[in-house]
C-alpha cells in the first residue's frame, strides 16, 4: 500500500512507505524545524526545510533516524500534545541512560544501531503507557 501525500502515517509500518520529504514534513508538523534539526544532528533549519520541499534528500543514515523519530511521535501522539511530545524529545530519559531522545537520535543519524532504535521505541512506549 502506498500512502498518498495527503495521508499521514498512523502506524509504525506506514513510516517505512513514506518518501524522505514526507517524513521530514510530518516530523516538522509535530516537533518544529529547530527540534528536527537538533534531532538529526544538523545546525541549519534551512536544511530541514529543503528536506521538506524535496529540494535535498538526507543521506540514508539520517533518513533512517528521521523514520525512527517519526515512529516515536506516532507512539506518543494518541496520548500527548505536540508540546508534550517536544518536551519528551528534549528531556532526560531514564530508559536512555539519562540522555534526551533528541541527543540519542542525533547520534543515531550518524551511526545506525538497531539496539538504540529499540531502546528509543521502548522509552516512548513506556512514556505513553505510564
Amino acid at each position: 500500500t502506498v500512502l498518498l501525500l495527503s495521508q499521514t502515517a498512523t502506524t509504525l509500518e506506514d513510516v517505512l512507505e513514506l518518501e524522505p520529504h514526507d517524513v521530514a514534513r510530518e516530523l516538522v508538523s509535530t516537533l518544529g524545524r529547530p527540534l528536527v534539526a537538533v534531532t538529526m544532528g544538523v545546525t541549519e533549519t534551512k536544511l530541514v526545510a529543503q528536506w521538506e520541499k524535496a529540494e535535498k534528500t538526507p543521506r540514508d543514515d539520517r533518513t533512517r533516524a528521521m523514520r525512527v523519530a517519526l515512529q516515536l511521535t506516532i507512539v506518543l501522539k494518541p496520548r500527548y500534545s505536540p508540546r508534550a511530545i517536544q518536551s519528551w524529545f528534549v528531556g532526560l530519559n531514564r530508559h536512555l541512560n539519562d540522555n534526551a531522545p533528541s541527543e540519542v537520535l542525533a547520534r543515531l543519524a550518524n551511526a545506525p544501531d538497531h539496539d538504540t532504535e529499540r531502546k528509543l521505541l521502548n522509552a516512548a512506549r513506556a512514556f505513553a503507557n505510564r
